[in-house]
């Protein structure tokens, strides 16, 4: 591989960790933190790689399962504990429904009672909290 391509790739590597360590310093919220570590090894990864092709050996192969498996671990862990947290988005909005097809006759009246739903719990907080 010639050397201007390592050069390239460690170059788009490197841009790529910077902003990955940003958003990790900066992340308005833990999962935007975990999310971007994930990248952050992704990329450790990828280092690697472009390192183990440079020099032409398999040396690292170890180490690169090993960092990949462990990340994809943490991974499913914190996306099953952010799953399992309690959480106000768990609650059915209007805002919230994506997938409704308005042509769609069934979808529509879905639509009409959750609007429903949500206003009578804005009118029931209203009322409890005078």
């Amino acid at each position: 591989m010639s050397t201007t391509v390592i050069w390239i790739c460690g170059l788009i590597l490197t841009v790529a960790a910077c902003g990955t360590v940003y958003r990790i310093w900066r992340g308005p919220t833990l999962l935007d933190r975990v999310l971007a570590s994930d990248v952050l090894v992704s990329i450790i990864v990828a280092v690697l790689c472009v390192n183990m092709v440079a020099k032409d050996s398999y040396e690292l192969i170890t180490l690169i399962l090993l960092i990949s498996m462990v990340g994809f671990i943490g991974s499913v862990t914190v996306a099953l504990y952010a799953n399992n947290a309690p959480s106000r988005e768990k609650r059915l909005e209007p805002s919230r429904i994506q997938e409704v097809n308005r042509n769609d006759p069934q979808a529509a009246q879905r639509l009409a009672e959750a609007k429903r739903v949500a206003k009578a719990r804005k009118r029931k907080k209203i009322k409890e909290g005078k």
